[in-house]
């Protein structure tokens, strides 16, 4: 199973262009001002996170606001290590974000890191009620088998997904070699009945699987499972 891709996106009040009239003085600091302008117009992050770099051991007080930027370039960049330590940093110093705990959310994931991504995670379904952050949440439980857990994200996730949601998930196919996208509740659905399986409660995943194809009839994944819940729930050994 692929893990719901998600798209980080750099947020246009953090990384806006530093206005024109801080360009005007000579200063070293203002020609790193532009270049941290230039860098961004090109889409030269890489750059852009040295200008930051520069402005903000230039003068911590005056520019230490762009290090929720430079965590965000890091991500970006997928540089996650630093990201990782400087979103930790900047939550500990200066609170809560969802900007922060997003960094932080998914450089630990991408540092093979699923406690603390869990755990960040958690902390943003439980402040907002994002679905997209529910389902990173969820997919990451059932992953290390926080299978009572994976239960109660599921669930609270089907409540908070309007009913008229047309959010799509990449899926693979079951011969691994092709995708497909399916609406998100039938993802959501496939997990539960996944993880009531592993639970041992064959009788409810086999509604989470039925669940799943009325959202989406050729959802293979969830055809694959409801067979398995099926066998096993006629004492069979066949696993998903």
């Amino acid at each position: 199973m692929k893990n719901f891709g998600f798209v980080f996106l750099i947020s246009g009040m953090l990384v806006a262009g530093i206005p024109a009239k801080a360009q005007q003085s000579a200063s070293p600091e203002a020609v790193q001002l532009r270049v941290y302008n230039n860098a961004l117009s090109l889409q030269d992050l890489g750059t852009a996170v040295q200008a930051l770099h520069y402005l903000i051991a230039a003068d911590s007080v005056k520019y230490g606001k762009y290090a929720d930027t430079l965590a965000i370039l890091y991500t970006q960049l997928g540089a996650y290590q630093p990201a990782y330590v400087l979103a930790s940093r900047l939550l500990e110093q200066k609170g809560y974000s969802e900007w922060r705990m997003q960094v932080k959310a998914v450089s630990a994931k991408n540092l093979n890191a699923p406690i603390d991504a869990i755990n960040a995670y958690s902390e943003l379904f439980n402040k907002t009620n994002k679905p997209v952050y529910g389902m990173e949440l969820l997919q990451l439980e059932y992953a290390i088998r926080r299978l009572g857990e994976a239960v109660g994200t599921g669930n609270k996730l089907l409540q908070v997904l309007p009913a008229n949601d047309s959010t799509k998930v990449r899926m693979a196919r079951l011969n691994q070699n092709a995708m497909q996208w399916v609406p998100m509740r039938a993802s959501i659905h496939n997990i539960l009945g996944l993880s009531y399986l592993d639970l041992q409660d064959k009788t409810n995943a086999v509604l989470q699987f039925e669940a799943a194809l009325k959202e989406d009839p050729e959802f293979d994944q969830a055809k694959n499972n409801l067979n398995v819940a099926k066998s096993v729930s006629a004492g069979t050994d066949t696993k998903p």
